[in-house]
């Protein structure tokens, strides 16, 4: 493959993914519509923010096609500016693949993989459960209309909730009550293809290994040092939802500026997001959350717990965080919040 440059990808050591010419071209044609907001800017920049979106792209798509076909998962490294400043011939190679549509090619780069780590000693008992085991069902087709039907229902409620009807409605969310392994963070993460932008966040219990797993930071912030008092709770998810407002604003905003985006293309640049974010073992989450936490230590000082406390302490009709807590009892709870 080479381009108007000369700049072919044969200049670099590659390793053939593990897939045959119908799934690469599957995966082409995955790419072609993910990328083409970054894609249409690249003949003629040279910002990194467009080609670093269509390699993370790439390494997302590759790896989620690796997983639905039952095949390992390859491990990248992290892209960022850093591999074009060391790799200046990745521009050319990227710019040949928008040219012929071959994006898959770019997968089989060496220099984007992380060298396989040394296998661990196996200690889990014959038969013990793999939280992992279901990711597969994560990344195939999604079979059956329930998240057209979920998705009339949210819109249902929020319609009902911005009506002013008379009857009064304490806040925009719902319950999804079914047992486990049924599919209610599917039906979640799936929303995201209906133009939702969706942020899941798996608060279980640290002893409970199903799937997804357990999101440390919401978790440590949300459900850990609970005896503490209703005002300094309040201030910690006060801190909490700050936070992820901030970082999920503030990435978004550059995205689009960025790229440029008209109104029609805001939506894809969203999708993309929440893409990267529902996928479950996505290194991108794990940053995410880094981002969010370090934001919400910068932000939990400045909140004034002593006043709130006293604002609560007159509002009877608001039930104690203390008595709440003792009602859930030992419950587990699993956490999932769109936005």
């Amino acid at each position: 493959m080479s381009d108007s440059s000369g700049s072919r990808l044969e200049d670099l050591p590659v390793s053939p993914l593990p897939l045959t010419q119908k799934l690469r071209d599957e995966l082409d044609a995955t790419l072609v519509k993910k990328v083409k907001i970054a894609a249409k800017h690249i003949p003629d920049h040279e910002s990194s923010f467009f080609f670093v979106s269509i390699l993370e792209n790439t390494i997302l798509q590759v790896n989620r096609l690796l997983r639905r076909e039952n095949l390992k998962e390859i491990l990248y490294d992290d892209v960022d500016e850093q591999i074009l400043e060391q790799h200046p011939k990745i521009r050319d190679i990227i710019r040949a693949a928008y040219q012929t549509g071959k994006f898959a090619n770019l997968a089989d780069l060496d220099i984007l993989r992380t060298p396989e780590p040394a296998k661990p000693p196996v200690t889990s008992a014959k038969g013990e459960d793999n939280p992992y085991r279901l990711y597969d069902s994560f990344v195939r087709h999604y079979v059956g209309e329930a998240v057209d039907s979920f998705f009339d229902y949210l819109t249902s409620n929020n319609n009902k909730f911005s009506a002013g009807l008379s009857r009064s409605y304490y806040g925009k969310f719902c319950s999804i009550v079914q047992s486990s392994g049924t599919g209610k963070s599917r039906l979640l993460t799936e929303l995201r293809k209906k133009g939702v932008l969706v942020l899941y966040m798996n608060i279980r219990e640290p002893s409970d290994s199903g799937f997804p797993t357990r999101d440390k930071v919401p978790s440590s912030i949300l459900t850990e040092g609970m005896q503490c008092s209703q005002a300094e709770y309040t201030a910690r998810c006060c801190a909490f939802f700050a936070a992820i407002f901030n970082i999920l604003g503030g990435e978004l905003s550059e995205m689009t500026m960025r790229t440029r985006s008209s109104r029609s293309e805001i939506a894809t640049v969203m999708e993309n997001w929440s893409d990267k974010m529902c996928d479950m073992g996505s290194a991108y989450r794990t940053k995410f959350f880094d981002k969010v936490k370090t934001k919400y230590l910068m932000i939990l000082p400045k909140i004034d717990v002593q006043n709130n406390s006293k604002q609560m302490s007159t509002d009877a009709t608001e039930p104690a965080l203390e008595e709440a807590t003792n009602k859930l009892g030992n419950m587990s709870l699993t956490g999932k919040v769109l936005f």
